[in-house]
Formats: structure tokens, C-alpha cells, sequence
């Protein structure tokens, strides 16, 4: 016997975003199966240099800046969608998409 309220809680979660959230949450989702086939088919030096980044060899000052609400809110998305699909959570897929 299938048990739907798992479902029907995850449901309820979502109808009670804004349209706003429930975008970013799409973005999320996107991003994530985005990166994670990237990262299996591109060697990982290559997608830094697609995604505009360098790779630091050592730690940057003034990196840690108190976070913007815009900032957040994608965290927020990428922690929740890598969550609950599966394959997509590690922090590294989690970090790319959210760039």
C-alpha cells in the first residue's frame, strides 16, 4: 500500500509558497539536474572557467559579508530541491547550481 500523505504534506508546503517562491524553487530544481550532468560530462576546471570563477588558493578576506535577503532565499531553494531529488544533494552540485 502506497502511504500519500508524505505527498500531500510536500504538496501543501508548495501551495503555500508565493509564485515568486515556487519559481525559484523551479530555477532550483533546473540548476541542480543542470550541474549534476555538467559535472559528469565536463572536467570540473573546464566548468569553473564556463561559469566565470577561479579557482583561489587560498582563503579570500571579506567573503563571509552578511548575506542578502535575494542571497538567502536561493540558498534556501537549492537546500530544498537538493533535498528531495535524488542524486542532486552534494554540496558541490548544491554550490554550482546556486551560482
Amino acid at each position: 500500500m502506497v502511504d500519500f500523505t508524505a505527498h500531500h504534506s510536500l504538496w501543501g508546503k508548495l501551495q503555500r509558497r508565493t509564485w515568486a517562491e515556487r519559481w525559484l524553487l523551479v530555477e532550483a530544481a533546473w540548476w541542480l539536474a543542470f550541474m549534476a550532468t555538467a559535472l559528469r560530462l565536463a572536467p570540473f576546471k573546464r566548468m569553473v572557467a564556463w561559469l566565470g570563477l577561479e579557482l583561489a588558493t587560498e582563503a579570500q578576506p571579506g567573503l563571509m559579508s552578511a548575506p542578502r535577503p535575494e542571497i538567502a532565499a536561493v540558498g534556501w531553494a537549492v537546500r530544498a530541491v537538493a533535498a528531495r531529488i535524488p542524486g542532486k544533494g552534494t554540496c558541490l552540485v548544491q554550490a554550482l547550481a546556486a551560482v
